[in-house]
């Protein structure tokens, strides 16, 4: 069985003047990803590698899950930025030989992609923080997944 996670950033600073691919998490942003990390810990996500979006929020959100997950390699993934191409994607979680995966990028691409990736496609909506959880009884392809679970920061103040 292989897991895929999809998740989307943390809260960013809209009020931030420069490059969008710069635009840095708030303190907010921060603490409630710490926060998802703890809880993803405490219910035993099993994470073998993270795949993050080249864009700064995207990244740092990836780097605090990560302090949760030190066994976890971190790669940043240019297909997950601007233009957003899922077939690379794929075919670096394969060569990376990664098996329980969290990929941490942008809506809507994400819902877009993770509708793709289930046997019956359904539009998904990600909140900052939010994801989806996908099983996959042999590859992680097209058309192959089950949603076995979503989280929300609403989560954290539940478990």
């Amino acid at each position: 069985m292989k897991k895929l996670i999809l998740m989307r950033h943390a809260i960013a600073d809209d009020h931030f003047k420069g490059n969008d691919m710069s635009r840095p998490l708030t303190t907010e942003g921060e603490h409630v990803q710490l926060e998802i990390a703890h809880f993803m810990h405490k219910h035993a996500f099993k994470i073998d590698g993270i795949l993050y979006s080249p864009f700064l929020r995207a990244e740092q959100s990836a780097q605090i899950i990560g302090q949760e997950y030190p066994q976890a390699n971190l790669f940043k993934e240019p297909a997950l930025g601007n233009v957003f191409d899922s077939f690379t994607v794929l075919k670096h979680i394969d060569q990376k030989g990664l098996t329980n995966v969290l990929i941490v990028g942008h809506a809507p691409t994400l819902s877009v992609f993770a509708s793709s990736l289930l046997k019956s496609p359904k539009p998904l909506k990600f909140e900052k923080s939010g994801g989806v959880i996908l099983d996959f009884s042999k590859e992680i392809d097209f058309g192959q997944g089950n949603i076995s679970g979503m989280f929300s920061p609403k989560d954290i103040t539940q478990s």
